[in-house]
Parts: structure tokens; C-alpha cells; sequence
């Protein structure tokens, strides 16, 4: 079997060879904990380790996270999200709207405490861990409730 000569360069050469400046690359060989040789050479997979670090992992986070950031303020601008705080507010009044009517209304008795326990809060991690048992649903907003489908 041949063995292959490991190629050596120097902080200069390496800097060159990558298209890096010098400063650039004694810092991350630095942060890197890189050692050169005792000839103060590098080889290929070390200046490739302090060159290509996780820096770009993390720009390539950044800009992930920077899409994201962008796609909900694009759907906030059109009105694809509703604040939680004011969803919760909105069915607050509702369901307790609707409970003020059925006491005051003239059904019997029984059928009022059946529909109020209906109408009782739920503790919000219950309701997401029900929400969680339900089979996913891949359809738009209001989209099973539009009446144009149904003709």
C-alpha cells in the first residue's frame, strides 16, 4: 500500500491557498486550538477545521431564523395570525355570554347545569394535550366551514 506524503503549509501559504486573509486565519486557528507542527506548519484538515468552523453553521442558523422571522411578519401582515391574548379574550366573552343566557333562559334546570358543565374552562394544558390526541388537519383556516365548497 502507498502512503501518502501529508502536505504542510505555512500560516502564509495556508492563507493564500483558501483565499483568507492571514489575521483571519491565525485568529480561528487560534480559537480553534489548532498546533502546528514544529515547524510552525498546518496541514490541510487543520486549516480546513479552523477555516470552515461552526461560524457558518451558525450564520446558516441566523438566516434560517431570519426566514422564519420574515414568513410571520408576512402572515401577521395578512392577518394569517391572531394574538393568542386576543383569541382567548374574544371566546372569554362568548362562552360567557352564552352562560349568562342559559340561566336566565326557561329551559329546565338540568338542561342548564348539563350545558354549563359544557361551558366550564378548561385548564389550557388539558386543552392542548386533547388538542394533541386529534387527528392532524392539513386544511386551511375556516376552510371545512366555507359554504362555497358545499354547493
Amino acid at each position: 500500500m502507498k502512503t501518502i506524503k501529508q502536505i504542510k503549509l505555512s500560516l502564509e501559504q495556508g492563507a493564500s491557498e483558501f483565499g483568507i486573509a492571514r489575521r483571519t486565519l491565525t485568529t480561528r486557528i487560534r480559537a480553534a486550538g489548532i498546533v502546528p507542527d514544529g515547524n510552525g506548519r498546518f496541514s490541510i484538515a487543520q486549516l480546513a477545521r479552523a477555516i470552515f468552523t461552526d461560524g457558518q453553521r451558525e450564520r446558516a442558523e441566523l438566516t434560517r431564523e431570519q426566514t422564519a422571522i420574515a414568513r410571520i411578519k408576512k402572515d401577521n401582515l395578512l392577518r394569517k395570525n391572531i394574538p393568542a391574548d386576543l383569541v382567548e379574550m374574544v371566546w372569554f366573552r362568548l362562552v360567557k355570554d352564552f352562560r349568562d343566557r342559559v340561566q336566565c333562559s326557561p329551559i329546565p334546570v338540568k338542561v342548564q347545569n348539563d350545558l354549563l358543565a359544557e361551558l366550564a374552562a378548561i385548564p389550557i394544558d388539558e386543552y392542548f394535550a386533547e388538542l394533541a390526541k386529534l387527528p392532524a388537519d392539513d386544511s386551511e383556516p375556516g376552510e371545512k366551514f366555507s359554504t362555497k365548497n358545499q354547493e
